[in-house]
C-alpha cells in the first residue's frame, strides 16, 4: 500500500509499519520532531516525513469569494496565515499514485480537494 497523510502522530507510525511507502506532512515543528524521533527510534524507513509549516497570507492567491485560500478551518489559532505549502505538498504526485489518502490535519477542505486526483481507482480518504 501506499499512503499519503495530512497531519501526523500515531497514524503515521502504524502506517509506517504497515504500508509499503509512507508519505506524511506536518505543519507544527515541535510535534515533527517528536514524531520523527519516534520513526527513527523504530527504525522505519519508509516514510518521507516532510514539515511545512504556515505561511503569513501576503501573497496567497484570493478565493473567488474574496477570502484567502488555504486556510485553516481553526483561522483563530493561526490567523493571517496560509497553510498553501502543506496543502499543496500532494501535487508533486502523479494523480492516481494512492492507495489511501488520510485527511487529519489542517485545512482539510482544500487538502481533500487536492486528493481526489490523487487516489487509485479503489482507493479511499
Amino acid at each position: 500500500m501506499k499512503v499519503f497523510e495530512y497531519g501526523s502522530g500515531g497514524s503515521t507510525v502504524f502506517f509506517a509499519r504497515h504500508a509499503g511507502q509512507v508519505f506524511s506532512v506536518e505543519h507544527d515543528p515541535a510535534w515533527h520532531g517528536h514524531v520523527g524521533k519516534t520513526l527513527a527510534a523504530q527504525q522505519l524507513t519508509n516514510c518521507h516525513y516532510l514539515l511545512r509549516v504556515p505561511q503569513s497570507v501576503a501573497g496567497v492567491a484570493v478565493a473567488a469569494e474574496g477570502k484567502h485560500a488555504f486556510i485553516d478551518e481553526r483561522e483563530w489559532e493561526y490567523p493571517g496565515m496560509s497553510f498553501e505549502t502543506y496543502v499543496r505538498s500532494i501535487d508533486v504526485h502523479p494523480d492516481r499514485t494512492f492507495d489511501l489518502v488520510l485527511v487529519d490535519g489542517r485545512a482539510r477542505a482544500d487538502c481533500i480537494a487536492h486528493a481526489i486526483s490523487k487516489i487509485r481507482p479503489g482507493g479511499g480518504t
